[in-house]
Order: C-alpha cells, then sequence, then structure tokens
C-alpha cells in the first residue's frame, strides 16, 4: 500500500477497537508512537488500584536533568519535554466527556500538570477541538494537545512506525507499505543485522518481515531468502503468540512463493489453522484463510506431502468459525464485512471436498462466493471506514486467476 492508502486502512482499524482490551491495545500504542512523535522521556503511569492506579494518567513525562546544548540534536534530547505533560488515551465515542474528566484529573494530579496529551481512535473535527482547549485553558489553566484518529493513522503509515500499527492492531499479515526500489540502504541494514534469540525485539521483526518479501518478489535477492528467514525463524518462539503467528505465516509464504520449498512444514501448518480456527480476530482468520489457499496450491503441484482432505478441514474449520462470529449478538458492521469477505473467499475453494467433482462445482463455488461478498456490500454503504479498495483489488486479481466469467460479471 502507499502511505495514502494505508492511513485510509489504519483509520478503519482504529474504529475496531472495542472493550477493555482495545482500550489496552490503544493505550500500548499510543505509548510507542508518543515516545518516538511526541516527546521521548514517557513513563508508564499505571499502578495497583490500592496504590491508587493510575490516578488519570495512562502515561507521563518524568524530569530529565539539564540538557547540553550538544545533546539537543540527539533521539532522545531532541524530543525531551521539561514541563510535566500527562497522556490520555481514549476509545470511547464520547470524547468531549472523556477530556473533561481527563482534565480534572489533571488539575488534581499529585505533580502541578501544565499540559494535558488527549489521544483518540475517533475522529475530532478542529472546531470541537478549538473549544475543548479553550475550555482547557480557562477552566484548569492547563495546555490541551488533542490528536485524533486521523493524525494517528498519517503518523503510523510511515515506514519507521508502521510495526506498531501491526503490533498493536488487527491488520492481515500481506498488508504492508510499498517501498521505494531505489533506495535498498535499509533492506542491507536489515540483511546484516544480527537477531540475539534471547533477546527478540517487535520491531525488528516487522522490519525483518519487509526485508523477507522484498527478497521473495525481487529475484535479484532470492539467494538471501535462507539467511533472512533463518533469521526470522527465532520469532517462530517469541513470548508474543501474535508475532509468533505471523513469523510462521511470513516463514510459509517465502519458503513456497521464493523458494517452492514447504516440505517438513505439514505439521507446524496444520498446529497454525487450527489454532487461529478458535480465534476471535478478523485478521487472523484472513491470514489463515490466505494459507489455506497456498496450502490447496501447494498440495496440488505436489510440494506439499498433504491430502487435499486435510486441507478441506482446515477450511471447513475456518469456515464453522467465521460463521459462528458472525452470529454473535451485536456485531458491528466493520467487523461483519471483514468476516463477510473472509468468509466469500474461502467458499471459492468449496470443490477441495471433491476434488473430482470437475469444474461445474467450481463455478457454482463462485456464485456462492459473489452472494456473500454482495451481502457485504450492502453492509459497507452504513460502514464507510471498511478499506473496499483493498477488497476491490483482491476482487480483480480472482477475476483474472480463478474463474473470471462469474466474478467479471460481478
Amino acid at each position: 500500500m502507499s502511505p495514502k492508502q494505508a492511513s485510509q486502512f489504519l483509520l478503519f482499524a482504529l474504529s475496531q477497537l472495542g472493550g477493555e482490551n482495545g482500550h489496552h491495545e490503544f493505550e500500548q500504542l499510543c505509548f510507542q508512537l508518543a515516545r518516538r512523535r511526541i516527546y521521548s522521556n514517557l513513563i508508564p503511569a499505571t499502578g495497583p488500584v490500592s496504590a491508587g492506579g493510575d490516578q488519570g494518567a495512562d502515561f507521563e513525562t518524568y524530569q530529565v536533568g539539564q540538557v547540553m546544548p550538544i545533546g539537543q540534536s540527539s533521539p532522545f534530547f531532541g524530543r525531551v519535554a521539561q514541563e510535566k505533560v500527562i497522556f490520555a488515551c481514549s476509545i470511547e465515542k464520547n470524547f468531549s466527556r472523556k477530556v473533561k474528566e481527563d482534565l480534572v484529573a489533571a488539575a488534581q494530579f499529585p505533580e502541578k500538570v501544565e499540559r494535558v496529551v488527549f489521544l483518540s481512535n475517533w475522529d475530532i473535527p478542529v472546531g470541537k477541538r478549538h473549544k475543548l482547549q479553550e475550555y482547557a485553558s480557562k477552566t484548569h489553566g492547563i495546555f490541551l494537545d488533542i490528536f485524533d484518529a486521523r493524525a494517528i493513522s498519517e503518523w503510523l503509515a510511515d515506514h519507521e512506525l508502521f510495526w506498531i500499527a501491526q503490533e498493536y492492531l488487527s491488520i492481515p499479515s500481506d498488508i504492508m507499505l510499498a517501498i521505494p526500489k531505489s533506495s535498498q540502504k535499509w533492506y542491507e541494514k536489515i540483511l546484516n543485522k544480527s537477531i540475539d534469540p534471547a533477546h527478540l525485539i517487535a520491531s525488528d521483526f516487522y522490519r525483518l518481515k519487509d526485508a523477507v518479501r522484498f527478497a521473495t518478489h525481487e529475484h535479484s535477492h532470492l539467494s538471501d531468502l535462507p539467511i533472512l528467514l533463518t533469521k526470522l525463524r527465532h520469532f517462530r518462539k517469541h513470548w508474543s503468540t501474535q508475532i509468533q503467528r505471523r513469523a510462521f505465516y511470513e516463514d510459509f509464504v517465502a519458503s513456497l512463493r521464493g523458494l517452492e520449498e514447504v516440505r517438513g512444514f505439514e505439521t507446524d501448518l496444520q498446529q497454525y489453522i487450527l489454532a487461529v480456527s478458535l480465534s476471535n480476530d478478523p485478521s487472523e482468520l484472513e491470514d489463515a484463510s490466505v494459507l489455506t489457499s497456498y496450502a490447496v496450491g501447494a498440495v496440488a503441484r505436489g510440494l506439499l506431502p498433504l491430502e487435499m482432505s486435510t486441507v478441506a478441514g482446515w477450511r471447513r474449520a475456518l469456515l464453522t468459525q467465521i460463521c459462528k462470529l458472525l452470529d454473535e449478538p451485536g456485531i458491528g458492521l466493520g467487523r461483519k464485512c471483514s468476516l463477510l469477505s473472509t468468509q466469500g473467499f474461502l467458499l471459492l475453494f468449496n470443490w477441495i471436498d471433491d476434488p473430482r467433482a470437475g469444474s461445474k462445482p467450481m463455478e457454482i463455488n463462485a456464485e456462492r462466493a459473489v452472494a456473500v461478498w454482495r451481502k457485504m456490500i450492502r453492509q459497507v454503504r452504513h460502514a464507510s471506514m471498511f478499506p473496499l479498495e483493498r477488497f476491490g483489488k483482491l476482487l480483480s486479481e480472482l477475476a483474472s486467476v480463478t474463474c473470471p466469467p462469474f466474478l467479471v460479471q460481478s
């Protein structure tokens, strides 16, 4: 994706955050983002309720000693805040009420707070932002900065920061930022970087992922893949289940597309698919569906020593979980559209339940998939942030490869 396209997709991903876990993920995302784009001297302000909790701040600045002039150009000292600043992150739609509550908490903070930075996963009109800033100044004598979903998504759609979105938002593994081919210094840096298995860093994984993708698609760099994949495989033992799964996804796809060698992946692939078939995360279900489609091709070409019936069982397990999630009461429209998109994709592969049935069932499968996608399109009218452009690109690719008569007509 271009940064502009990525920013639009990130707006959708931010809008899907909800519930207690959604707030936690958003808070972690904002902390990583704020350290790199607002102030560097930040520390989490959370604590046990018995000790007073976080006292109204999700994170705050800490005092840094006198900065020497030579330090002003350093990545850390160049963004140090000398005033006391507390940060509040919220996924509540009623942002005005939440801002005012956070300002009251800031006024009662143990230390004198000079500035509050409020971050929201919703769009906040500029007029309301200015009114809240005026209210903060007149009522509490506190400066107020507000960064909404659009500002956050623009920040995250940057090569330096996109890993933060991948770590804390529900983003399918196939989404990555377009990297200019004219400059390969970033690639050479990753290729030569040592990975310490005892100290795995999330940002290293996402940069390594970009390098693996680059080498897979650039034939002149295919010989680098074994080196890169050796580094990548360390992350299959990362403490985070999410990174473990993402690392396996990248490993399998690159081994298949770049090296055409996936023998030995059978057990791990089955464990991956069956584990994700119990997930409530639409992006993980989409990833597993993509891997299932790759497995279909690999089995058909004799690259993956499995029975097609085994892969068909994976597909059915994923469809069962998707149907279960679609039946959830009060399901959000964005979540529903994401699940319907993946459901339609999986329906294209109904034919693997009976590979001997010939081409006619494939045409019927295409019709069923299109029927689901039409249902999704009707829902999209009320889910304005859903990344329809990305779905359109997928549909165009399928139309030229899988079953043209039905997809093109749709």
